[in-house]
């Protein structure tokens, strides 16, 4: 069974104080207006399903010295959020530094965010994956990562 909803509904209910569904960033795979339920054959087994819409809140990564040496060194961050239907984290910001350190502003949802951070350095490739629980807005938290 597929239950699904309405993002055009969702995103002229709520007002610029929760995590829209237009400010996240688009993706075959987890789509937020849907879910696939297994095992169901009729509507008395459903069980009531969340679906949760976080309050925005903003965070701050700052990179410093970002030096290439080989052709394919580089560093980017995803991160993502709890969004829509079952525990789903969905992408809200990705970002790839290409040419100078710098600092990046963005907006994100109140709650664990996961933040993974892909780093190639003398062609040797480092992942690094953080949960970051932001609990106000503005959250006023900064995260700085060396190259």
């Amino acid at each position: 069974m597929k239950i699904s909803v309405d993002i055009e509904q969702i995103e002229n209910a709520l007002d610029d104080n929760f995590l829209k569904p237009s400010e996240l960033l688009q993706e075959v795979v987890p789509r937020v207006d849907e879910i696939v339920i297994s095992g169901i054959t009729n509507r008395e087994q459903i069980e009531i399903v969340d679906f949760i819409i976080p309050f925005k809140s903003d965070l701050t990564i700052n990179l410093n010295n970002y030096q290439p040496i080989e052709q394919i060194d580089r560093f980017s961050f995803e991160n993502r959020v709890e969004y829509g239907f079952e525990h789903q984290k969905i992408l809200v910001k990705f970002d790839r530094v290409e040419e100078v350190s710098g600092q990046f502003n963005f907006s994100t949802g109140i709650g664990i965010n996961e933040l993974r951070v892909y780093k190639t350095k003398n062609a040797i490739d480092a992942t690094e994956i953080q949960e970051i629980n932001i609990i106000e807005n503005p959250s006023n938290i900064i995260l700085n990562f060396e190259y």
